[in-house]
């Protein structure tokens, strides 16, 4: 199957959780997700996270984490196990740096199949609070879906992974469209530690966002010809712009696009996302240390439309 088919097969049954999300927050009144729900930029990947993301940490991906930054203020990233909304507190700009407080709320549905999560456990991962998988919070019977609600703050690394201090605000459960349960504050405390049964996956949201955007990778903008103008309702899926992060080669694959040919100047291996690089050679002398910015570089056409979509590789991003 190409790249291109995959990507579309995943905006076709992964935003579903997008959708039903919107559903559940309007159908309920859930006003405090009214202001993330507007935000959020939806990513999508089409694979578990236990499928692609490493045991640990890549000197590449290091140096994400340095210079950590949302690719937006609000971001929705959702893969086959849930959706994962990452944001934070201020709507004005993504902020830099691991240890910016954030909000985090996460949607898992019944209808997620069993091979989204990874039921292996690694005992010293599960101690030191690292997950490189999602793992899914409870059993959830057919037509359930529940939504949790939190804040992240004093986030650590190490090259296994994150571990932070986080907070859980609320715990909403649904049976079809309608809530049947809501937690908060003591209650919500008492519930996690009688069942154990809930365990937000931000620390793998906050891996794939790493794993995503190192330098090789790029963010392509899809965005149908028709986008609905924000109303009373949330914009749907096929009504938004979905972003996925992919190499250059799947990119214009996508696209439709050919893959330049080599003129002696280029070579496909140099094109690379705007990024911070930090000088690390002792041959920067009193500049090593110094972090600089690396303009981004894309050979050719970034912007094509196929069908209905129209493609934009994200070269400010």
């Amino acid at each position: 199957m190409s790249m291109a088919k995959k990507f579309i097969n995943a905006f076709q049954r992964g935003t579903l959780m997008w959708n039903k999300l919107c559903k559940l927050v309007e159908k309920n009144k859930i006003e405090a997700m009214y202001p993330i729900m507007e935000q959020a930029k939806l990513f999508v990947f089409d694979k578990p996270a236990h499928e692609f993301l490493p045991r640990e940490l890549s000197s590449e991906m290091v140096t994400v984490i340095e210079n950590f930054r949302l690719p937006f203020n609000c971001i929705a990233i959702e893969d086959p196990g849930s959706l994962i909304i990452i944001s934070e507190f201020s709507d004005i700009e993504a902020k830099e740096g691991l240890n910016q407080p954030r909000i985090f709320v996460e949607f898992m549905t019944s209808g997620a199949e069993k091979s989204a999560f990874d039921t292996r456990v690694d005992e010293q991962m599960v101690e030191q609070g690292i997950r490189s998988a999602r793992r899914a919070s409870t059993p959830l019977p057919a037509g359930a879906s529940i939504l949790l609600v939190g804040t992240l703050h004093d986030i650590q690394w190490s090259t296994k992974g994150f571990k932070s201090s986080s907070t859980l605000l609320e715990f909403f459960s649904f049976q079809e469209d309608f809530m049947a349960r809501y937690l908060s504050g003591e209650a919500l405390v008492q519930f996690q530690k009688e069942t154990g049964q809930i365990v937000p996956n931000w620390r793998c949201a906050l891996q794939e966002i790493v794993y995503f955007m190192r330098p090789k990778n790029f963010i392509l903008e899809t965005t149908p010809k028709k986008v609905r103008k924000p109303g009373k309702k949330f914009i749907r899926q096929h009504e938004r712009p979905i972003y996925t992060v992919l190499e250059p080669g799947a990119i214009r694959k996508t696209m439709g696009l050919s893959v330049p040919a080599p003129d002696g100047k280029w070579r496909a291996s140099h094109e690379r996302r705007g990024h911070n690089r930090i000088l690390r050679h002792e041959r920067f002398g009193e500049n090593r240390g110094k972090t600089i910015w690396i303009n981004p570089t894309w050979i050719g056409p970034s912007e094509a439309v196929a069908g209905n979509k129209k493609y934009k590789v994200r070269l400010d991003i």
